[in-house]
């Protein structure tokens, strides 16, 4: 073989082995949670977001939201109004393995 067919064959190796790609999505949380001693009219649910860097903050609050008030009973018992406040800490993604993870510290 000629050095020049060998260097052609080496570099359209690596680009074809560089250029594999795949996808994946992420199954959605099947755990549930129920707050019974609160309901959902009686609850106003605030997040803050408290990180340095902010980037997706309306989703990630909309999220949590969302999950907490998904949680809460729908009986309208007592009269009382009560305010839950939720600070977001830290919220990172990181990859391992083939998996895409995510970490949120609320206080």
């Amino acid at each position: 073989m000629a050095p020049r067919t060998i260097v052609f064959a080496g570099i359209s190796v690596l680009f074809i082995g560089c250029a594999q790609t795949g996808s994946y999505a992420p199954t959605p949380v099947t755990a549930t949670y129920r707050l019974d001693n609160f309901s959902r009219p009686h609850l106003q649910v605030v997040v803050r977001d408290l990180r340095g860097e902010r980037s997706n903050s309306m989703e990630l609050i909309s999220a949590i939201q969302s999950q907490i008030s998904n949680a809460l009973a729908e009986k309208t018992s007592g009269h009382n109004r009560y305010t839950l406040t939720v600070d977001v800490i830290e919220h990172r993604s990181f990859f391992t393995l083939g998996n895409w993870n995510a970490s949120t510290r609320l206080k």
